[in-house]
């Protein structure tokens, strides 16, 4: 492994164990929890200041490309997993991506709203919510394959459609477009009660999480600053996993046990890096236990949100 790579892992540290019936959360800490980057403009932000813009392709729409207007002066991060919603049919990015002060630039993404393609209005606003941890780890199986079959991050859109209709299903929600941001607002105070057990903990930048006492993500960044404005969504994106895998109690676990575990297989993974568009630097994993992607900046892990297969 990159020694880069293999210093962060090697070098977590951790905070008490939050639990709510069949979820567990460890939050974690980085050798670099207080060492602050340069300004990276979240995508919340930017949409709500009105520095960034995001629309249809001027080549034509295209359910996995959007482009991307960064007017501000600092560069813009947009998380893998983060929703839009709007134009023609509501779209998660695909990968992280850094876009550069006062660029304009395509991103690749895939589509959350199968049922729907006409303009609701026409550039996308931001949906507050994150791709289920489930869609998201389906998505960067596909990408991966994708990557090594033709270098571009073009995932199975069935795949990523059948997996936010199982968790509709499971849920119980009736969407008209089969959309994943209506699994969210209609459970919305289901979720916020899970939620109100997982409180970000003080110069926490990431979290890991198990659902029935198996470890099943790890997400992390590079310092506090930066995760905190994504703490919520990600412990939400567990929700619809935790409730689907079913269980109200939480499982009796040796949580050292398993850590050590998934780290040493992240650590004895081979991760490979693939061009990307914008600042940043990517790495992915996917072998028969870990899928995931890790996001550099001028050699500073930004980044990374790795899943535990189903399979192991």
């Amino acid at each position: 492994m990159d020694k880069t790579l293999n210093d962060y892992f090697s070098n977590l540290s951790y905070l008490d164990v939050q639990s709510f019936k069949n979820i567990s959360i460890i939050g974690v800490k980085t050798v670099t929890s207080n060492d602050k980057i340069a300004d990276l403009l979240p995508l919340k932000k930017g949409l709500d200041l009105g520095l960034v813009t995001i629309s249809e392709c001027e080549d034509g729409p295209s359910v996995n490309r959007v482009s991307v207007k960064n007017n501000a002066v600092t560069p813009l991060i947009i998380l893998d997993g983060e929703e839009l919603m709007g134009a023609k049919q509501n779209r998660i990015a695909n990968n992280t991506y850094i876009i550069p002060a006062k660029t304009m630039m395509d991103i690749e993404v895939s589509c959350t709203e199968e049922g729907r393609w006409s303009s609701s209005f026409s550039d996308f606003k931001y949906s507050d919510h994150f791709a289920s941890s489930s869609v998201r780890r389906a998505k960067s199986e596909e990408i991966y394959k994708s990557l090594n079959r033709d270098g571009t991050r073009s995932p199975n859109q069935s795949r990523v459609w059948s997996e936010i209709n199982d968790e509709i299903y499971s849920l119980d929600v009736k969407s008209d477009t089969s959309a994943l941001r209506d699994m969210y607002t209609i459970n919305k105070n289901r979720f916020e009660e899970y939620k109100s057990h997982f409180p970000i903990q003080e110069n926490q930048t990431g979290s890991i999480i198990f659902i029935n006492g198996k470890l099943v993500g790890v997400e992390l960044f590079h310092d506090s600053n930066l995760y905190k404005n994504y703490h919520d969504k990600i412990v939400e994106s567990y929700i619809p996993n935790a409730i689907k895998s079913g269980g109200e109690t939480l499982a009796k676990v040796d949580y050292d046990v398993l850590l050590k575990d998934f780290i040493d297989n992240i650590l004895d993974s081979n991760p490979e890096s693939f061009d990307i568009h914008g600042l940043n630097d990517e790495y992915r994993i996917d072998d028969e236990n870990i899928t995931g992607s890790i996001t550099l900046l001028n050699d500073d892990i930004i980044s990374s949100s790795l899943f535990r297969k189903v399979e192991s």
